[in-house]
């Protein structure tokens, strides 16, 4: 049940979605990969949002080439913990939902006990055999997932739902590619913004989920600026989920 301050807080987002879709997001549980330029966006607005609970894992620490995109963050806080910043922020941002932090990488040894009780997993990392692990999961557990990447001036958010007998990661891209083949932030740049962007469409995909009940299984891809909306058709030789 809300209380009559929770109420005030989300009363906007009641008008859209009704006590019973506000009610359904604070049952929520989310684990969240990251906490860098998609996460730092991202963990807000999921707490602001009113996500129950959210177990989010960073070991990384703040350096001041994070600033100009990882807006969570400021410059007295270089050198920090990136985990423990966040915690502070999301936690005081809204006192009605319970927050985890887990200074760990995510890994094939600690997966299982950190998806355990969760419901939806995202990605939000720039670790790409990450990616691939969260995808072989979802598609064991049957959990709900989304898997995000950025480039240059480009993105992609990929939404999971195994339980409809959507295409996973292994169906776009089958393997993980050799270390360093693939461009990140620290070797190629990015365009400051967009992974504020992403973060936020994809806070957006998970909270109009539980609010309204409605997830597609879908590519989203944005490139300069341009959104496009992919219907992806599942490999039948996958060796994930086929």
């Amino acid at each position: 049940m809300l209380g009559k301050s929770e109420i005030e807080r989300y009363s906007r987002q009641i008008m859209v979605s009704g006590l019973k879709g506000q009610e359904s997001l604070k049952k929520a549980k989310v684990l969240v990969i990251g906490a860098g330029g998609i996460g730092s966006s991202l963990l807000p607005y999921l707490a602001a949002a009113g996500v129950g609970y959210i177990r989010f894992l960073e070991d990384d620490v703040i350096e001041t080439s994070n600033l100009s995109r990882q807006i969570i963050y400021n410059e007295s806080e270089v050198g920090l913990l990136k985990g423990a910043v966040a915690y502070n922020k999301i936690t005081e941002m809204n006192p009605y939902i319970q927050v985890d932090w887990i200074s760990e990488k995510f890994s094939q040894q600690n997966a299982a006990l950190f998806i355990k009780d969760m419901d939806f997993l995202i990605d939000g990392s720039d670790d790409v055999t990450s990616k691939f692990l969260v995808s072989d999961l979802a598609v064991k557990s049957g959990m709900k997932a989304i898997i995000s990447g950025i480039g240059v001036s480009q993105g992609h958010i990929l939404v999971m739902n195994p339980q409809n007998g959507s295409p996973c990661y292994r169906c776009i891209f089958e393997k993980p590619p050799e270390i360093g083949v693939i461009p990140t932030c620290a070797t190629e740049g990015v365009i400051s913004p967009l992974p504020g962007v992403m973060g936020a469409m994809i806070a957006y995909l998970v909270t109009n989920f539980y609010l309204r009940e409605e997830i597609s299984a879908r590519l989203y891809t944005i490139e300069n600026m341009v959104w496009r909306t992919l219907k992806i058709q599942k490999n039948v030789e996958c060796i994930a989920c086929s």
